[in-house]
């Protein structure tokens, strides 16, 4: 009884996904775009794309951030904010700047 080879194709959904946290991890780690294409199983093209959603993905979470700073800065220039609540936005300001910085 011979056995038969699957064919290629399309990789399952939870495949790319789980390729596609290989690649996110291994960038981490400071490989380049080919060396973590190739940890990760995929050839460059795809690498390539997982590379614009890897930096699409920094962006949006970088622009999230600064949107929550403007809204908790709006929110510490409120004149009805009392000196211990301005003591806390003031923090949470600080720890998201940190946070932006880490991104970049």
């Amino acid at each position: 009884m011979e056995t038969t080879k699957k064919k290629g194709g399309r990789p399952s959904e939870a495949q790319t996904r789980l390729n596609f946290a290989t690649y996110c991890e291994s960038r981490a780690k400071g490989h380049n775009q080919k060396e973590s294409g190739n940890l990760a199983g995929v050839n460059e093209k795809t690498a390539g794309k997982y590379e614009r959603l890897r930096l699409q993905a920094q962006a949006d979470r970088r622009q999230r951030l600064i949107n929550l700073r403007q809204r908790l800065e709006n929110k510490a220039d409120s004149p009805e904010i009392t000196a211990k609540e301005l003591i806390s936005l003031t923090l949470c300001i600080k720890q998201i700047d940190q946070e932006i910085t880490e991104i970049i």
